[in-house]
């Protein structure tokens, strides 16, 4: 099951989001691939490291205050961040390669950071088959339990800028 959330930002979040988190002075690095040998190049701000759950960026809180206040608000246990980081993707043809974030259970949380044209998140089922399209949205947050291959489109034109934040 797929959880949409439109509402679970404050208007002060909003207003960092758009003045500090998009600013010029949150560095991105580039990312040769979405997926292994899928060739399609992104950007990354790291917030949490994936195999230390150290966190790595001044934002990082931030974005663990919004995932509880998610989590809080849909029942969902989260104690422990996994990993964390802001994608930032442009266009490329046809969409990302298909991935589970980790080998065991967890759950996702994504939160759109930018209004952009194009760039879904794609939910597919174990047979690959799209089961829920989400669309971007500027500050819709979004969770599934984390078993669930899932992907994106890229954005059409501009940049697409989602959180991602996985957790137990």
């Amino acid at each position: 099951m797929v959880i949409e959330d439109e509402s679970i930002l404050t208007m002060g979040e909003k207003d960092h989001i758009k003045n500090i988190i998009l600013g010029e002075d949150t560095p991105y690095y580039w990312m040769k691939e979405t997926i292994r040998s899928d060739e399609k190049s992104w950007f990354m701000h790291l917030l949490i490291h994936r195999d230390t759950q150290q966190i790595v960026s001044p934002h990082a809180k931030f974005f663990k205050k919004i995932v509880k206040r998610f989590a809080d608000r849909y029942k969902i246990p989260c104690n422990v961040f996994l990993r964390g980081c802001i994608n930032l993707s442009y266009p490329h043809p046809g969409r990302s390669g298909v991935h589970v974030d980790h080998p065991f259970p967890h759950y996702q949380f994504l939160l759109h950071l930018n209004k952009s044209n194009g760039g879904s998140t794609l939910i597919l089922n174990s047979k690959k088959k799209v089961i829920k399209t989400i669309e971007p949205k500027q500050f819709k947050g979004f969770g599934f339990k984390g078993g669930l291959p899932h992907c994106m489109t890229f954005p059409k034109s501009g940049r697409r800028v989602v959180a991602v934040l996985t957790f137990l």
